[in-house]
């Protein structure tokens, strides 16, 4: 590792290369371009707010993944499969946050499962999945995110002002989701923990992301691109706008 020649790119999944809406939800023209970018000897992966469980389960067969930054960037694991960082929550700030907000549908993330509340009808989607009542019930995990979803934008954006003066977290809005990680963790800080690792300069290094949780990995990657269609705040923190992961790699070969 470390050729002049060697590129990564870290892509955002959800709105980026996975599209819930759409039928199939990963587009084939991607597809073939990761598949391109990787057999000219590059690597590919994912710089996501989701747990290692919520990529794997779902990335489908013809999409391999050289490495994963999980969790905000709490979590990396390199091409090898080696975890070289990972950086937890305190329960104690769990519990600082139930204190203020009790009621908010929490979906908390240690490494080996999801925990959700049975609350307005949230229940386990499938077996790596298990209810919790209250933050005590996970003193024996590692809390490696916690996220919950906000309807109403107004109510949104004073919990995540609350939030945010927390010192023990590191707090991103995802469009109507809240997503906390340890003080310190970002999706910019996972990927320069990986390019740190893999010994490369800042123009071995790209990433694409399409919102607002993406803002700190577009604006400290030298190589950042998003979509025409991304909000205005994320279009002005990247370098190149582009219309998929496809364009976005058809550029990164060209600079080879």
């Amino acid at each position: 590792m470390g050729e002049m020649n060697l590129k990564i790119l870290a892509s955002d999944y959800d709105g980026t290369l996975f599209f819930g809406e759409e039928e199939p939800n990963f587009r084939e023209r991607d597809i073939k371009a990761i598949q391109e970018f990787q057999k000219a000897g590059n690597l590919f992966g994912i710089c996501t707010g989701r747990p290692y469980q919520g990529i794997t389960s779902f990335i489908p067969e013809s999409i391999h993944l050289d490495f994963y930054i999980l969790n905000s960037g709490a979590v990396v694991i390199d091409q090898k499969g080696e975890e070289i960082l990972k950086m937890a929550i305190p329960l104690q700030t769990f519990q600082d946050m139930w204190k203020i907000y009790p009621d908010l549908p929490y979906f908390v993330m240690t490494e080996d499962k999801m925990y959700v509340r049975e609350l307005l009808g949230n229940k386990p989607s499938n077996d790596r999945m298990r209810i919790f009542e209250k933050p005590l019930d996970l003193a024996d995990k590692e809390i490696l995110g916690i996220s919950f979803h906000v309807d109403e934008d107004e109510e949104l954006q004073k919990i995540l002002a609350t939030l945010q003066q927390f010192p023990t977290l590191s707090v991103f809005q995802n469009r109507n989701d809240i997503d906390c990680v340890a003080a310190g963790c970002s999706k910019s800080t996972g990927l320069k923990v990986l390019q740190q690792h893999l010994n490369l300069n800042d123009q071995q290094v790209a990433c694409i992301g399409d919102s607002y949780n993406d803002l700190p990995m577009l604006s400290g990657i030298q190589e950042s691109f998003t979509f025409h269609t991304s909000p205005e705040v994320v279009k002005a923190s990247a370098k190149y706008l582009v219309d998929d992961i496809a364009m976005c790699i058809q550029t990164l070969l060209k600079t080879s």
